[in-house]
């Protein structure tokens, strides 16, 4: 091992090397992180909201509790049910809840919602808004896709895609993963979705099972082999 280097060597060593190209990268603005035109869209619909608020109440401050409570009251109240429940679920006001003040946090970085103030109104929604308007304490029910969907799919896919496939077969493959991903009670969702990557001990487990049936049809030997992926628990 090498003489470990002192700070002044280090930050001399840094500035030679750092000298050696044009940068005006450090400034003195703020960088924000990138995110999706639709994530965008949704911060700014958010904000809209609070803007529209705060003319009604031109009193209103993100500082104040109170505020923000009555704020995402009123946006509760806005947002219509679904499957024959009237009202919003809580996870959908919480949702809502947070959306808003990840757009305020981008719009105002220098003037962001203190901690114990969001906290509260998350518990204020899990809590007595959600007794106020009676939100039940359920989950919604699972979509699967419908016929009409899948339909609509196969044609996309087997007729109107313009992909070139190496092989006949992965056409055949990827409609299999769709039905098994939509309707399999196993976890091949799970599967095909994982953020698993190689060497982190994160993922599935499975194995691979030849079965060869054997079977006389008109006295001709005939051999089936078929290949199943077995599913374990997730590591």
């Amino acid at each position: 091992m090498g003489k470990a280097k002192s700070a002044a060597d280090t930050l001399h060593l840094g500035c030679e090397r750092s000298s050696e190209k044009e940068s005006n990268i450090v400034n003195g603005e703020l960088v924000l992180r990138k995110i999706q035109p639709a994530v965008e869209r949704s911060y700014a619909k958010k904000m809209q909201l609070w803007l529209e608020y705060q003319k009604q109440k031109p009193e209103a401050s993100p500082d104040d509790l109170r505020s923000l409570k009555d704020f995402v009251r009123k946006m509760a109240y806005s947002i219509d049910g679904e499957e024959g429940i009237e009202v919003s679920g809580s996870e959908t006001v919480r949702k809502y809840w947070n959306t808003f003040t990840a757009a305020w946090q981008r719009a105002n970085p220098k003037q962001s919602i203190p901690r114990g103030i969001a906290h509260s109104v998350t518990e204020y929604i899990n809590g007595p808004l959600a007794e106020e308007m009676g939100i039940p304490n359920i989950k919604r029910s699972r979509r699967f896709a419908t016929k009409k969907a899948l339909l609509n799919y196969a044609r996309q896919l087997c007729a109107a895609d313009w992909v070139e496939y190496k092989r006949p077969g992965a056409l055949i493959d990827d409609w299999g993963f769709l039905l098994g991903n939509a309707y399999s009670s196993s976890r091949i969702g799970e599967y095909i979705e994982s953020s698993c990557r190689a060497g982190t001990g994160r993922g599935l487990h499975f194995k691979v099972m030849i079965l060869c049936l054997i079977r006389m049809l008109l006295y001709r030997l005939t051999v089936a082999r078929t290949s199943l992926l077995l599913y374990s628990s997730t590591r």
